[in-house]
């Protein structure tokens, strides 16, 4: 069976700046591990299922309330690189609505970052996806801001659940300064 995709609007203008759709019908339930994608080029924005990335957000929350939004096609062409840029900024900044559902930019991994692509999560504000994030990791007393993101960063890594460890055998510990170096990001099990 060919997997059911929903073109959301076809093709995309580098000028938009509304992202509200309802599906003609509903998507069909999820196999385990699947869920909504996204997909932004010029010819069109698309939505289908696909397997979802493991890591540990999703493993502590409901894989439907996520859209993995990928921007790796968006070029328009006959304009400049900043274009697009400015449209995934817009995108992730309001946001998007399907099925009067809000979807906000909730995060990505490392490697999402280098292949344009991040987590939109159903919330109604950005302090929801906050306090999520705190309920995850306590990033609080992260004020570096690349530290910070970087750290939350680690949850939407790819992770397999191999041991349920006790946070309370866990501690962080601090950075270690050895001449210019910074070491960092440490944790360890105490």
């Amino acid at each position: 069976m060919a997997p059911v995709e929903f073109v959301l609007r076809a093709p995309l203008q580098p000028d938009e700046d509304t992202w509200t759709f309802d599906l003609p019908s509903p998507l069909p339930p999820p196999c385990r591990g699947q869920g909504k994608l996204l997909r932004f080029a010029p010819e069109g924005l698309v939505l289908t299922l696909d397997q979802f990335p493991s890591n540990r957000v999703l493993h502590q929350d409901i894989p439907d309330q996520y859209i993995l939004a990928s921007f790796s096609a968006l070029r328009f062409k006959d304009n400049p690189p900043s274009a697009a840029a400015n449209y995934i900024q817009r995108v992730l900044t309001k946001g998007l609505f399907l099925n009067g559902q809000q979807y906000r930019f909730y995060h990505h991994s490392n490697s999402q970052l280098r292949s344009r692509s991040c987590w939109l999560r159903a919330a109604n504000t950005d302090e929801e996806l906050d306090r999520r994030i705190e309920k995850l990791c306590d990033v609080s007393k992260i004020n570096n801001i690349a530290k910070r993101a970087k750290r939350i960063g680690l949850l939407f890594s790819g992770a397999e659940i191999d041991w349920n460890l006790d946070p309370t055998h866990t501690k962080d510990i601090p950075d270690i300064s050895l001449g210019e170096e910074l070491f960092s990001d440490g944790e360890t099990i105490s």
